[in-house]
């Protein structure tokens, strides 16, 4: 199935990519408005999206540009570490925040890429199993009706910036990424932000 064209989503290109939607149907506006506000709140909590997925994993860690954890709403050039494994801290990956889009005041856009460790931007590997030229796309939305999270993946190409071993767990990683085993945690992110 082709990818949707949605604005400020990246074209696919190449790799695999996911479109993954859930929405929340409202028919009194005002509840609709002042639910939209309660959501956003949890969609700008970068540190809480662990809770979204039900099990606790992957763990989310919103980090400055220099790399220090930080306690507020994110902002463009800031880090995300991301836990993959509890039993295993060195188990994570590094995405950086592109762009934040907070134009629409119906609508609230993240998007995110594979990056380094902060700091290494440009001596460092990229640390994910996809490539820098991935991106992922959060949008927080409101319709007439309806209140919808969506997380659109684009270009997720195995990362083989690594060392060997690293560039074989990887190559496994986005192989079953293509097989929708990443789209069933994003959809559990969506159906949880949205509860």
């Amino acid at each position: 199935m082709k990818p949707k064209k949605v604005p400020g989503v990246p074209s696919q290109l190449k790799g695999s990519s996911h479109d993954t939607e859930t929405k929340k149907f409202l028919d009194n506006s005002e509840l609709l408005n002042s639910e939209f506000q309660r959501i956003q709140k949890k969609f700008l909590d970068i540190n809480s999206w662990s809770e979204y997925f039900g099990k606790g994993l992957p763990k989310f860690e919103l980090h400055n540009s220099d790399g220090t954890p930080v306690q507020r709403s994110p902002q463009i050039g800031d880090y995300i570490k991301i836990l993959l494994n509890t039993h295993s801290p060195k188990n994570y990956i590094w995405v950086r925040i592109d762009m934040i889009d907070y134009t629409n005041p119906d609508s609230l856009m993240i998007q995110i890429r594979p990056s380094t460790v902060p700091g290494q931007q440009f001596a460092g590997r990229i640390v994910h199993f996809f490539s820098s030229t991935s991106t992922s796309t959060f949008i927080l939305s409101k319709g007439k009706d309806y209140i919808k999270a969506a997380v659109y993946g684009r270009n997720e190409a195995a990362n083989s910036n690594a060392n060997f071993i690293n560039s074989i767990k990887n190559i496994f990683i986005s192989l079953s990424s293509k097989l929708g085993s990443s789209k069933i945690n994003w959809k559990n992110f969506t159906e949880g932000i949205l509860k």
